[in-house]
């Protein structure tokens, strides 16, 4: 078999070639061999200083040079990795709990090629009470159809949230349950006595009964005086014997009442939503008729309820209180009720026997069951102590939201 070979001038130029062949090729900064950009990893959502909690989508944007592919895209939480994903859509939803914390999120890629790129956020922890004031402006709202029924499968996006008319971004948004802080005010006056107080009694011992372990509760009397009968504590069974306690006689210092329940949820310094269950079937007055029964006005009870962020839901006992009037026979007593539960975002419930009050009760532990949790901070950054109107919008047609209408912006004080 005859050989074939390469002489030696061919021989070098074979080798000339397989030089220029091999040669490293300058590149300009940013670019592969293929002219393609650099691997390029993004955290689209959540956003670098974001509030999270609950189930949180996390969402990422990756773009690969010309040829290349994904071999591995972790998610890590705190150094943890909570997800490794192969294949697009580069998102997952994470569970983060109910607590608002310091966490450092990391999307960490790898090609088939070799690059590997990373990034990364941090969120924010959730101070809801300030020294100086509030910085997070706090919404928990609840949403229904027309039929009256809670809705509960909205996003972020489906929300309007304006302050004073413009527009406010929303940077935390939370569908979940976080634990509530829930005074429990009732009534005591004399007209109470009997069938009414027996009733009252046994419904807020349902409801009581229906809160999740981790629930604060309180039981406040109110008469010609305000009486803590239970402070607020896990302590259910002290709870429900403090109920049992509460005894008529006196007049009724609704208004006092209001106020006392409002500042001791002021104190609650965990995040937590603070609610006021309030039963009243009669109007603020002292026992001899002849003067109010509070020190406070409706206007600077329904302050207290504003400024400690707190939900009041109202139950009005009694038939005919849409035409019965306050002391000052400026308002009927359900305009009271009413505008104490809606101001604050929450609802009134009037009915005309006390057999009803069960269902009542019910109606206001549904309600809890159903908030969407939205904050925001203002564009407004003037601590000039002013109303600022709060609307929150469904851009959904035929769905309603049940919000808070407002809040006090923090004072500094006159300029020195």
């Amino acid at each position: 078999m005859k050989k074939t070979g390469v002489h030696r001038g061919g021989r070098s130029a074979v080798l000339a070639l397989l030089a220029l062949i091999f040669a490293p090729v300058s590149l300009a900064p940013g670019q592969d061999a293929g002219g393609a950009t650099d691997l390029s990893v993004r955290i689209s959502a959540p956003t670098d200083g974001a509030y999270v909690s609950g189930r949180t989508l996390l969402q990422g944007e990756i773009d690969l040079p010309a040829g290349d592919s994904v071999l591995r895209a972790d998610f890590l939480v705190n150094g943890t990795v909570v997800a490794s994903l192969r294949q697009p859509p580069w998102q997952v939803t994470h569970d983060f709990g109910a607590s608002i914390e310091v966490r450092f999120i990391q999307l960490r890629v790898v090609t088939r090629l070799g690059h590997e790129a990373d990034a990364e956020v941090t969120t924010r922890r959730l101070v809801i009470h300030e020294a100086t004031g509030i910085d997070l402006v706090n919404v928990f709202a609840t949403v229904q159809d027309e039929r009256g029924r809670f809705v509960m499968d909205l996003q972020r996006d489906d929300f309007l949230l304006l302050e004073d008319g413009r527009p406010q971004k929303v940077s935390y948004f939370s569908r979940d349950r976080l634990p509530l802080a829930v005074q429990i005010l009732i009534d005591s006056s004399l007209s109470m006595e009997g069938r009414n107080l027996e009733e009252a009694r046994r419904a807020a011992a349902g409801f009581l009964h229906a809160l999740e372990p981790g629930d604060l509760a309180g039981i406040i009397g109110f008469s010609d005086q305000v009486r803590v009968y239970q402070d607020l504590s896990l302590d259910r069974k002290a709870a429900a014997a403090a109920i049992q306690q509460v005894r008529a006689g006196g007049g009724t210092a609704l208004y006092d009442a209001v106020a006392e329940a409002s500042r001791r949820l002021a104190g609650i310094d965990d995040e937590r939503r603070r609610a006021i269950i309030l039963l009243s079937d009669g109007r603020d007055e002292a026992a001899s008729g002849l003067t109010p029964g509070s020190l406070l006005t409706f206007e600077e009870s329904l302050a207290e309820v504003v400024q400690a962020n707190v939900i009041l839901y109202a139950i009005g006992l009694g038939r005919k209180l849409d035409q019965k009037m306050d002391f000052y026979h400026r308002h009927s007593l359900a305009d009271v009720l009413n505008t104490l539960a809606t101001e604050s975002g929450g609802r009134s419930f009037l009915t005309p026997k006390a057999e009803r009050l069960k269902k009542s009760y019910g109606e206001v532990e549904a309600e809890l069951r159903h908030h969407y949790t939205l904050s925001y901070t203002s564009t407004n950054r003037r601590k000039d102590g002013l109303w600022r109107g709060i609307d929150l919008r469904v851009r959904r047609k035929g769905f309603t939201a049940h919000a808070r209408r407002g809040y006090y912006a923090p004072w500094e004080g006159p300029p020195g």
